[in-house]
């Protein structure tokens, strides 16, 4: 299956500031951190791009422009974008002095392990003794390209990138009683390029279990557009005894030219696949047509049998 990644017509956007002041680095964005890792992913960033170690993510207030909403892994796309940017133009004021002291581009030199080389292996300095006590800011934005709502036919540029998932599930069906028990999903995804391995994990199996209550338990009720549950007392969420044995069997790491380090957003894609698969399974464990979710016990229950 595959996932889009966009906002059909929205202005997605978001804006970031970088500041180095003796040796430690701030970053400075509006993105909340809901529990999706954008902050450990922003200190990785400004570590890769300026070789420090010590990062540190301001809290956010009101005093910072907007980031737009937490939706899943929409922060590691777009306010990621921001900080990545940000933290290069801090690159670029850190490097041109010693670029123009030895007569070239910044382009010629590296930053790795926090340390400077150029190219020819001329220069070869630190990046603290390069900040000699600097103090080095840059704001930026994010914006991927325009996007449409899409047509009546369901066509037109809605979103600003994809990423592909397969789910294999295993199912176990009670069929006299209409009884689903997920015993296994196998996820193969795209990730466009894994930042962080345990994270990366972590998000894919939790969009797998959010996956697995849409599919079995979760019925939201919005008549008119109203939601008819009072509180989660009776919506059925699956806990931690209700996720089945998750198997990330394979990450395809096709990177996107537009991201930040080529990553793509992952937790949201398999919260719509896995669902799909269950259906799946269970329809061809059963021979019955499951054509809604959440899947209700009747739609199991096979009464036909020879």
């Amino acid at each position: 299956m595959v996932h889009m990644l966009g906002a059909e017509g929205a202005d997605e956007v978001s804006t970031a500031t970088v500041k180095v002041h003796d040796g430690v680095a701030t970053v400075l964005c509006a993105a909340v951190e809901t529990g999706q890792g954008f902050t450990t992913l922003a200190r990785q960033i400004v570590q890769e791009t300026l070789g420090i170690d010590e990062v540190h993510v301001a809290p956010v207030d009101t005093d910072q422009p907007p980031a737009g909403p937490g939706c899943r892994g929409r922060h590691t796309w777009v306010s990621g974008g921001a900080v990545e940017r940000a933290a290069k133009m801090v690159r670029t004021q850190l490097l041109q002095p010693l670029a123009h002291k030895f007569g070239m581009s910044t382009e010629l030199l590296q930053i790795t392990d926090g340390k400077i080389t150029s190219y020819d292996g001329v220069l070869s300095t630190t990046v603290t003794e390069a900040l000699d006590g600097k103090e080095l800011w840059a704001t930026a934005q994010c914006r991927p390209h325009p996007t449409e709502p899409l047509n009546e036919a369901g066509q037109g540029d809605a979103f600003v990138g994809m990423a592909f998932c397969a789910i294999r599930a295993v199912v176990d069906v009670d069929i006299e009683i209409g009884s689903v028990r997920v015993v296994e999903l196998a996820v193969a995804q795209d990730v466009g390029r894994v930042l962080n391995p345990t994270q990366l994990a972590a998000r894919i199996e939790a969009g797998v279990t959010q996956g697995v209550g849409i599919a079995l338990t979760e019925n939201l009720r919005t008549p008119r557009g109203l939601i008819r549950h009072p509180d989660l007392t009776g919506y059925a969420l699956p806990t931690a005894l209700d996720a089945p044995d998750i198997r990330i069997v394979r990450l395809v790491e096709e990177r996107d030219v537009v991201a930040p380090f080529g990553a793509k957003a992952v937790s949201a894609v398999p919260v719509v696949t896995s669902p799909a698969a269950i259906a799946s399974a269970v329809r061809a464990a059963t021979g019955r047509p499951v054509n809604r979710l959440p899947i209700r016990p009747q739609a199991a229950v096979v009464t036909d049998r020879p």
